[in-house]
């Protein structure tokens, strides 16, 4: 199974584009496609005076070219800053979904623009994935090292914890995920929830 991870490109006016391209440029990683319009990424580095090795890997419509040691590209036709992140979720989605890249990095999004300009229904990265993948239940993961955290819930209102976390089952599941996550995906025999 190859290594390459997914990346969302999220808002691309935000803190997560310039995190990302940093960390490459420190050598830190590499192994990643970058899911955004090329144009939009070429105008965002041009502004900053950024300098960066590309590679469109799609370029090619019947062949996908990526590259080890370059800034890997997929691109998509997007009007709007907004669509180039909403989009960048669902390719994201598909190379993983058809085992071309092992898991998802989410740069951060304005979610409250999502919901206005393209999603009305749209509350986050998790509940998006957990409904095209129809699941039920689903985990949001917070991952450095050795160190994972999951949250018992996500995107939800504070007063609608209680109800939520008091329904038949609902505790169990979401520890039984994570637990099935820690052994599946992240390979640890006997994992250790705390």
């Amino acid at each position: 199974m190859n290594k390459i991870v997914a990346i969302t490109i999220g808002d691309i006016n935000g803190i997560g584009i310039d995190i990302l391209i940093k960390t490459y440029k420190r050598n830190k990683i590499y192994n990643f496609i970058l899911f955004t319009n090329i144009d939009k990424l070429e105008k965002y580095l041009f502004k900053r005076k950024i300098k960066l090795d590309l590679n469109v890997i799609n370029k090619n419509e019947r062949k996908l070219n990526f590259v080890k040691n370059k800034f890997n590209v997929y691109t998509y036709k997007s009007l709007s800053p907004e669509e180039n992140t909403y989009k960048s979720l669902r390719f994201a989605y598909n190379f993983c979904i058809n085992k071309f890249c092992i898991g998802i990095i989410t740069l951060p999004l304005r979610k409250d623009i999502i919901k206005n300009k393209i999603d009305k229904k749209f509350i986050g990265h998790t509940e998006y994935f957990q409904k095209i993948d129809k699941k039920k239940y689903a985990n949001m993961i917070l991952f450095h090292k050795r160190i994972i955290v999951s949250p018992i819930t996500t995107h939800i209102p504070l007063k609608k914890i209680s109800k939520l976390i008091s329904k038949k089952n609902f505790l169990y599941n979401q520890v039984y995920n994570i637990y099935r996550c820690l052994k599946i995906d992240f390979n640890f025999v006997k994992p250790k929830i705390v």
